[in-house]
């Protein structure tokens, strides 16, 4: 599997609903322009900058575990300082794209300089149109923020700060206490400048599990740790934040379909944004294609004849196959559904087209996709991306990774 299509993997794993809502967006845009100054191509660049920069974060955490354990080209570590420092910018810029996201779906109204999750301002602005307009659902999203701002992004903002502004982190390099070879740990430096900025970090690092004691000029830190744990809550965030607010986005797109004002597609917008954001976005028709900005062909399960798919088993993918073609659409939730109740199993790949056989993917897909055969397509495009593999000896078993 390549790298890419590893962590779109992980993006789908660690927040599904974030391709759940692009491929909602799309879907139910009815031939919207992801393009112009209207509140729809607002909400779908905010949203492929999300997707995009929560890959870059996943890149950059990737990159430093590598590096941690190879010695420095340099004496000041610019290599691994340079992915660090991008994984916490990529962070902040997270919480930020979540706000932008909530501010045009919930129509706050805020300027993009108050879109800040660290800002007490934009849970009360939340608050504010919840209470004008009795909304429960704005009331919850704005307790689930404010837990978050007051749990670990007001303080991780100040360690950000702290890092990137006056080095409050400086690379040492020292035996790992467990493996004894060389290894690359964060330690304390401006970041103990004065008592607040101490006691801040302090508490969010003992937050994250990296340290019981109090931060000394000697305290090492594990950088990859530091990292994983702050995925692990801006993932969750974004996950619950899409999740909570999954239902005035659909009421925000349809809204925004019925305005009089509104651009419809025009011939090339899908085109262009194949360039700008790497998928095809509605189309000037009525038939809204997701696609991938680039078309694979494979051979089928049996390798008697060839498809071609779009997109991936992490966004979701449109499968061509037959000489008209026929065109068949599996979402990302499907295929994580599919991977779910697989995972780790070796079953039969089930091509029947009227008797799949019992337990297989074929079976599965026919009960819970589409009545169409479809495992012959499916089961390579799997292969492909490296979330199964064919079992030798065993030409109609797939083993699940």
């Amino acid at each position: 599997m390549s790298q890419w299509n590893r962590i779109g993997k992980s993006i789908g794993q660690d927040i599904p609903s974030l391709n759940d809502t692009l491929l909602r967006v799309v879907d139910s845009s009815g031939g919207l322009s992801p393009f112009g100054d209207h509140p729809f191509p607002l909400l779908w660049a905010h949203l492929w900058s999300l997707n995009d920069v929560c890959q870059q974060a996943l890149y950059a955490m990737e990159r430093l575990s590598v590096l941690v354990s190879e010695p420095p080209e340099t004496p000041s570590y610019l290599r691994e300082q340079y992915h660090l420092w991008g994984f916490l910018s990529r962070v902040k810029t997270g919480t930020d794209l979540v706000a932008l996201i909530l501010n045009v779906v919930f129509e706050l109204g805020l300027g993009e300089g108050d879109c800040s999750l660290e800002k007490v301002g934009f849970s009360r602005a939340l608050r504010r149109r919840a209470n004008a307009r009795h909304g429960v659902a704005e009331g919850e999203l704005a307790d689930t923020l404010e837990r978050a701002r007051n749990d670990w992004i007001k303080p991780f903002y100040r360690l950000r700060n702290l890092v990137i502004h006056r080095n409050g982190l400086r690379l040492v390099g020292a035996p790992h206490p467990e493996t004894h070879k060389y290894h690359a740990f964060v330690a304390p430096a401006g970041l103990l400048a004065t008592a607040g900025d101490r006691q801040v970090v302090e508490r969010l690092l003992r937050q994250l599990g990296l340290v019981e004691e109090p931060l000394t000029s000697s305290t090492a830190i594990e950088p990859v740790y530091l990292c994983e744990q702050l995925w692990a809550r801006l993932a969750t965030l974004v996950n619950s934040v899409l999740a909570e607010s999954g239902p005035q986005i659909d009421n925000f797109v349809s809204e925004q379909r019925a305005r009089p004002d509104q651009k419809p597609c025009a011939p090339g917008d899908s085109e262009r944004a194949v360039h700008e954001y790497g998928f095809e976005g509605p189309r000037a028709t009525s038939s809204v294609s997701w696609e991938g900005s680039m078309s694979k062909t494979l051979p089928t399960w049996a390798r008697r004849s060839k498809f071609e798919y779009s997109g991936s088993v992490a966004a979701g993918t449109e499968i061509l196959y037959g000489k008209k073609p026929y065109r068949q659409r599996i979402t990302a939730a499907q295929y994580r559904e599919l991977l779910t109740h697989f995972m780790g199993a070796t079953v039969g790949i089930g091509t029947s087209r009227t008797n799949p056989t019992p337990g297989s993917v074929g079976e599965w897909l026919q009960a819970n996709v589409t009545k169409t055969a479809m495992a012959s397509y499916v089961g390579p495009i799997l292969l492909e991306e490296g979330y199964a593999e064919r079992v030798p000896g065993a030409r109609s078993k797939i083993r699940f990774r």
